[in-house]
């Protein structure tokens, strides 16, 4: 018995196209090419810069990074890779993941979605993350315009961070966020911010540094030993200030 599929093609092909269906079938061609365009516009895509140094995601997916890193075939590239950009969602496990960029200085994680407070814990002598694994070699990051909405306890404590970047839409500072990073010169907390955690910026190489006005509270020796810090603005709106031992009364001026 003959298939009635195959005869009702067969018949379909061998009949004319009038004017009418040769444009219908034109628009149906070009529908699905511009579906297939704007499919391959989601995908994810890792790019990473000429001289290698440079490794950008762009519309990437929690676990992007991380598959990135445990690929076997990028296990070469990674080791020189310097600098990390990253533009969609992001997973603890992909925060993880970024021990293996042991050349690692500078982080943007600006774009970064889907990270908690934790997540951008890189101090790990409580939580693990990171495994103090960029201590020595991450010197500027970015910290995500959404998710997170306080810097952690012990974020970057002890690292060698040069410059920080706080987005609007954070309320705290969290305690020990920046203690004895020796090398931060570069700071500005942004407007928002309600609180400063106790020994937040202790030990740190801050020379000067202007606080919010939407500031309330600095807690116990936040600026403590800050050896070059030079001039503190208080706004007038904070509400309590505790003890700053080792911080140079001069310092601190209500304006």
């Amino acid at each position: 018995m003959q298939c009635n599929c195959l005869k009702y093609n067969y018949l379909i092909f061998r009949t004319p196209l009038n004017v009418e269906m040769r444009k219908n079938l034109l628009l149906l061609i070009m529908f699905c090419l511009v579906a297939t365009i704007g499919a391959k516009a989601e995908v994810t895509s890792a790019g990473l810069s000429t001289d290698g140094k440079t490794l950008t995601f762009t519309k990437c997916t929690a676990g992007d990074v991380e598959s990135y890193m445990k690929d076997a075939a990028n296990a070469d590239k990674i080791k020189n890779i310097t600098s990390l950009v990253v533009n969609g969602a992001m997973s603890n496990s992909d925060m993880q993941a970024l021990v293996n960029l042991t050349a690692l200085s500078s982080l943007d994680l600006s774009a970064a979605t889907g990270l908690t407070n934790t997540d951008i814990t890189f101090n790990g002598e409580k939580t693990g993350n990171l495994q103090n694994k960029l201590q020595n070699t991450l010197t500027t990051i970015k910290f995500p315009k959404t998710g997170p909405n306080e810097i952690p306890e012990d974020c970057l404590k002890g690292y060698s961070i040069k410059n920080v970047l706080i987005p609007n839409g954070y309320t705290k500072i969290g305690k020990n966020a920046f203690l004895n990073c020796k090398f931060l010169q570069i700071l500005n907390i942004p407007e928002g911010v309600e609180e400063i955690g106790e020994y937040a910026f202790q030990d740190a190489a801050i020379q000067s540094v202007r606080l919010p006005n939407s500031l309330k509270y600095i807690r116990s020796y936040a600026f403590a030993n800050c050896a070059n810090l030079s001039s503190v603005t208080i706004p007038k709106y904070v509400e309590s200030i505790e003890k700053e031992k080792g911080t140079k009364k001069e310092a601190i001026e209500n304006k």
